[in-house]
């Protein structure tokens, strides 16, 4: 149940809050007055699309909040356990001027998709776009599975078919690889000969860049070589002897001065150190001398790897893991026809499941569908549709899709008579109004229905219609709670409660206020429902005489449940 409503900067509305309370509460007020925007607020709180155009102008960004009692067993989302949602759900919408938004439940930021999943939950919005609804084929076979307690069951037949249609994708794709497993096969022989003869080695390519690099700088490595050798120990003077002999001149008079001590200790480290120096280039120079490999096959070996990886979209790094990548391929390939059995027994099992889900669903349905249909007639004639019937056709599809293999269509006959025609066909503004009111009123008696808003029910019927409709939302709101825009005082008299929206103007900028009413103040309001230029005593005993007829039923309605309660115990 809705407990409170909050809004700020949405449209014409400056600043609104609302208690609510169980029951039937109408929203009336002068044409443009903004009622409506409170129904668009709680749209948009229970995770509808946000447009830019919505901020009221001036203004950075709208805020809508709503409080929502959360009965308990309420059917919320297994996700919602984490969001403590067990007795209170605060639902709140931030929309920026720019159009984007953010959401949070409980103070913790969501995505606007879990919003939704919530909101359907706990309110149901009735506007025209509601009422067209009613048009759509999987809309009708929805309403017919809600009345029937069937939404679990609607679900498994949904998940197991997306099971059998996932099934059915990798057994053709299994097929489609069967099909083209002997080429794929020689491919992959031929590839992995290809790769074994070649070898490539981890860090192999490197390696050959820098053996590449060294042969082609051969002359430049040779001559430097060759220098530093005949500088250090080959030359007249050689840089070894000329260490040696000033470390021998140094140590015949380093005991007459200790500090030479230390010069002598690195000279000595040094002719250590040339003649390790002498060790290592020597190797070098004869390894140049012999010609120190092959450039050309250096070449080529290089360019076998790199043809190799490119053909493969790889790098040279990743041959060595690509021939076990392809040999378990082939593998695979070898096995397919075990793996196509499987996949195609995995196939045929979902399908026997998703058949006799399908039929158990089927089954359901029809026993379901003359019930719904008796119910919703009944109704219809309660709301000054007297003769008027509904019909449930029933058909069967070629094949099971994800709501079973039922196809469903509503029709309706309007008048004593008169032959059933399709719903979509035959159904006027008002008249399609009165038909979802209809529906609502039966599927509570199967369902504790949640918060439910009415924007618009009362389009194009008055008088003696619009009265009964009235009667209908607060029969409806004895077992919930019920909010209702409307401009007939028909609906609104036999409201619980009246809420009055209206425009003012402040500082030059128009706002949208409402007002709960008391008693005395709901006169009033009805009394300027019924029209006329000016509110008269007459029009305000009429008004009188409204509201006590409202009062009047709704304390039947409350006897006559207190008397079937009694009578349960």
């Amino acid at each position: 149940m809705l407990t409170h409503l909050a809004i700020r900067n949405l449209a014409v509305v400056d600043t609104v809050r609302l208690d609510m309370e169980p029951g039937f509460t109408a929203l009336t007020g002068e044409t443009g007055a903004g009622k409506s925007i409170l129904v668009g607020a709680l749209a948009l709180v229970a995770g509808e699309r946000a447009a830019a155009g919505q901020v009221r102008a001036g203004t950075r960004e709208a805020d809508i909040t709503a409080c929502f009692e959360v009965p308990e067993g309420a059917p919320l989302p297994e996700w919602a356990a984490e969001y403590e949602l067990t007795d209170e759900c605060i639902m709140r919408r931030v929309v920026r001027a720019d159009g984007r938004s953010r959401a949070s439940l409980n103070g913790v930021p969501v995505p606007a998709r879990q919003l939704r999943e919530i909101g359907a939950c706990l309110v149901d919005i009735c506007g025209q776009k509601a009422h067209q609804a009613l048009l759509r084929a999987g809309a009708q076979l929805a309403i017919l599975d809600e009345y029937a307690g069937l939404i679990e069951s609607a679900h498994e037949m949904s998940e197991q078919f997306a099971a059998l249609q996932k099934a059915r994708r990798e057994f053709e794709a299994l097929e489609r690889q069967s099909a083209e497993r002997a080429g794929r096969m020689e491919l992959l022989g031929s590839w992995i000969s290809e790769l074994d003869a070649l070898n490539p080695q981890p860090g192999e390519l490197e390696e050959l860049n820098r053996q590449r690099l060294r042969l082609a700088n051969r002359a430049n490595l040779l001559d430097a070589a060759n220098s530093a050798l005949e500088s250090l120990s080959d030359s007249e003077r050689p840089a070894g002897g000329a260490l040696a002999a000033a470390r021998q001149e140094l140590e015949e008079v380093a005991e007459f001065e200790p500090r030479l001590g230390e010069a002598v200790r690195m000279l000595a480290e040094s002719e250590v150190l040339v003649e390790e120096a002498v060790a290592a280039i020597r190797p070098v120079c004869a390894d140049l001398d012999e010609g120190g490999g092959n450039l050309n096959e250096i070449e080529q070996r290089r360019q076998a790897l790199l043809s190799v990886a490119r053909k493969h979209g790889r790098t040279q790094e990743e041959l060595p893991a690509l021939a076990d990548q392809l040999k378990a391929e082939l593998s695979g390939l070898e096995n397919l026809s075990k793996q196509l059995a499987s996949a195609q027994a995995r196939r045929d099992a979902l399908g026997e499941k998703t058949e006799a889900l399908a039929s158990t669903l089927s089954t359901k349905r029809a026993r379901a569908a003359g019930e719904f249909a008796e119910a919703v007639s009944e109704r219809m004639q309660g709301l000054a549709m007297e003769g008027g019937r509904l019909l449930v056709k029933l058909g069967q599809a070629p094949g099971v899709g994800r709501r079973g293999r039922d196809k469903l269509e509503f029709f309706v006959a309007m008048n004593p008579g008169q032959a059933p025609r399709p719903l979509a066909r035959c159904a006027s503004g008002g008249e399609l109004a009165r038909i979802g009111l209809a529906i609502q009123l039966a599927a509570a008696s199967a369902r504790q229905p949640p918060t439910m808003i009415f924007d618009e029910v009362d389009s194009g019927i008055g008088g003696r219609v619009a009265e009964v409709v009235g009667a209908g939302l607060a029969e409806l709101a004895q077992r919930g709670q019920v909010l209702c825009v409307t401009h007939l005082p028909q609906v609104a008299s036999q409201a619980n409660r009246q809420v009055r929206v209206s425009k003012v103007v402040c500082g030059g900028s128009t706002q949208t206020v409402s007002t709960q009413l008391e008693e005395s103040e709901r006169v009033r309001e009805v009394a300027r429902m019924l029209g006329g230029m000016e509110i008269t005593p007459r029009t305000l005993a009429h008004a009188e005489e409204m509201l006590a007829n409202g009062r009047a039923w709704q304390s039947g309605q409350e006897g006559r449940r207190g008397s079937a309660e009694a009578a349960e115990k």
